[in-house]
């Protein structure tokens, strides 16, 4: 089965890595798109987003237990 070709709009890039310099897994991101995204990280590095796994754990964490603690007030 042969699907009908379609433009693409917008391209994004989305990516769980092992970053060395952070020590850990972080979640990594661009709106420039990803097919050549080492290229937008040489001519364009501020358009690359990192942020750590482990950061957005602990607001996750925090977010349930604030909610968990309206639940009991």
């Amino acid at each position: 089965m042969v699907a009908e070709a379609l433009d693409i709009a917008r391209e994004t890039y989305l990516a769980i890595l092992l970053d060395r310099a952070y020590g850990g897994a972080v979640l990594m991101g661009s709106p420039m798109g990803g097919v050549d995204i080492e290229e937008v990280a040489e001519k364009h590095p501020d358009q690359i987003f990192t942020v750590g796994l482990f950061y957005l754990i602990i607001i996750k964490i925090r977010f349930i237990l604030k909610s968990s603690q309206q639940l009991i007030q």
